[in-house]
């Protein structure tokens, strides 16, 4: 039977005992929001969804339904209905830019804007049944402007099951948008940076570098490079997961092999930039074909950010894009940074010696890299036990007074702060 017909039969049960009610005379109201309250609200019975106080739903704004009440128990209702004189029926919202699908496959909720880019919008969300925390990212189709969604959809159907890269949960075209659920993440590293007062020690760069690059490593395999390294895609993991980094926005990925040949992507010159010319290889700046050896080049530079919280390169002028570029790659390339090296662990000359000994087709030695990481950590004594600089206050200075603790489910409101800088 159809939520229409259910609700049709409703109101024809109800005039068996009163045969003049109207249909703004009937108050339905449930804790089950998906399958009662938003088909009768829309079937034009005035609606009370009913939240449990403390659990999760309780916390949703769902713009489907109104009034909308918190209660400890049903006897709380009606003292609350007579103080309430009117029951709006609310319109769906429109589809646009700026304002996301209200819900997603009718089983994801948008509840606030992550961030945006160019064309798409990434919300927080959560499961309308379970109340389980995920990330939609969504854009509008418009004929004038190529979709990316589906793309980076693919990238990641290839990448299924590497470990450090989160599980998309649906991923489509639902009413004009485009749309990618995916598993709901923690902080990313820029924002972990800022909370550590700009700069992670060297124990927590180690244990972040080894779990990048065996991540790479797997995606590698899968035929795949990243081409976009960079502190804000890589976030920790959300609650009991925290410990884990992982690798997303996959955009401007691509095959380096030949799906059918299994041959490598041909050496070519004169490309343009691609990815974040921070962090990107010195190949990439001189129009150079990404290949392996970029990402992991990329990854070192990354780390080599995360250490001493700004690069050489930050923040010189240029007359124009393509001067700039050029001359942060020679930056990349010269004495400046052979200095940088000089102020940093010793263990980077010999990483970034290995990623620019390597040819374009090469494959980069992993073992190697992980190696030189891991001795570092043996050289001062140290465990992988995954413990961060930013759940440490006292053992670097965080923004955090020494006496809280920091604990995985303050994930939320330590995000709200940081989005607000």
């Amino acid at each position: 039977m159809s939520s229409s017909e259910l609700w049709r039969r409703t109101l024809s049960f109800c005039k068996q005992f009163d045969p003049d009610i109207r249909l703004d005379q009937i108050l339905v109201f449930s804790s089950d929001v998906y399958r009662v309250c938003e088909t009768a609200s829309q079937a034009g019975f005035p609606t009370a969804f009913l939240r449990a106080e403390g659990t999760r739903s309780a916390k949703l704004h769902i713009p489907t339904v109104a009034p909308t009440y918190t209660l400890t128990s049903l006897h709380e209702l009606l003292p609350v209905l007579r103080n309430s004189s009117t029951y709006l029926v609310p319109n769906k919202p429109v589809v646009s830019n700026g304002n996301p699908p209200f819900r997603v496959r009718d089983n994801y909720q948008c509840t606030s804007l992550l961030g945006s880019g160019s064309f798409a919008y990434v919300w927080n969300g959560v499961h309308v049944h379970t109340g389980a925390g995920v990330a939609l990212k969504f854009e509008v189709i418009d004929p004038l402007v190529p979709s990316t969604i589906p793309y980076e959809a693919a990238v990641y159907a290839q990448l299924e099951g590497v470990e450090g890269i989160p599980h998309i949960r649906w991923s489509g075209q639902d009413k004009n948008a485009n749309a990618m659920v995916m598993d709901k993440l923690g902080l990313n590293l820029e924002q972990l940076r800022r909370f550590c007062r700009g700069q992670l020690g060297l124990k927590t760069i180690l244990m972040l570098g080894e779990q990048m690059l065996s991540t790479i490593e797997h995606v590698h395999a899968r035929g795949i490079i990243v081409r976009d390294i960079k502190p804000d895609n890589f976030a920790m993991g959300y609650l009991e997961d925290y410990r884990r980094l992982y690798l997303f926005d996959m955009g401007l990925s691509k095959l380096y092999l030949d799906p059918t040949t299994g041959k490598h992507i041909p050496f070519r010159e004169g490309r343009g930039g691609i990815g974040t010319p921070r962090y990107a290889s010195h190949n990439v700046h001189f129009g150079l074909e990404p290949s392996r050896r970029d990402d992991v080049e990329a990854i070192g530079i990354l780390l080599l950010y995360l250490l001493h919280g700004r690069l050489p390169w930050q923040g010189i002028c240029a007359p124009d894009i393509l001067a700039k570029l050029r001359r942060i790659g020679e930056m990349k390339r010269g004495v400046r940074f052979t200095e940088l090296l000089a102020h940093s662990p010793a263990f980077f000359t010999p990483f970034f010696s290995h990623c620019r000994a390597l040819k374009f087709d090469e494959k980069p030695d992993y073992t190697l890299l992980k190696t030189l990481l891991r001795g570092a950590m043996k050289e001062h004594g140290w465990e992988y036990d995954w413990k961060y600089d930013w759940w440490q206050p006292g053992a670097r200075g965080t923004l955090l007074p020494d006496e809280y603790e920091v604990h995985p489910r303050f994930v939320e409101p330590i995000r709200n702060t940081l989005d607000s800088w």
